[in-house]
């Protein structure tokens, strides 16, 4: 698929008034949210962290992954900086907007993961 038809089709689908964020967000978390936090050690990998970290969510739709990663973990003691890559800029601004703590809002790159770059000082 050409970067041109991902980032019209993500636009097409991704804008106010064309989704239901809600009922999205029940049809995704049941098997990408689950199979995504089960397939990967996130516990392991934030219980031998304390302090601020930094992820890139790269095709972060309208943000509910966070919130899903959070519920899981009960994440304490951490603050977590947040980088997201997405083509929609409508699921760009809701990610920010549902964010809560401990993810802080750092980063937003309107681009494909396709043709998306990134060099060491763009995300400091």
């Amino acid at each position: 698929m050409s970067n041109e038809l991902v980032i019209h089709r993500s636009n097409s689908y991704y804008k106010e008034g064309a989704l239901d964020t809600e009922r999205w967000s029940k049809i995704a978390e049941l098997p990408d949210y689950n199979s995504l936090l089960s397939e990967f050690d996130w516990a392991t990998v934030f219980s031998s962290r304390t302090g601020e970290l930094t992820l890139l969510d790269c095709g972060c739709g309208p943000g509910h992954f966070p919130k899903a990663l959070n519920d899981q973990l009960q994440l304490e003691d951490v603050t977590i900086q947040y980088d997201t890559v997405d083509p929609s800029e409508y699921s760009l601004t809701t990610h920010r907007r549902n964010l809560q703590l401990p993810f802080i809002a750092r980063n937003s790159f309107n681009s494909t993961i396709q043709s998306f770059s990134i060099d060491e000082t763009t995300c400091r």
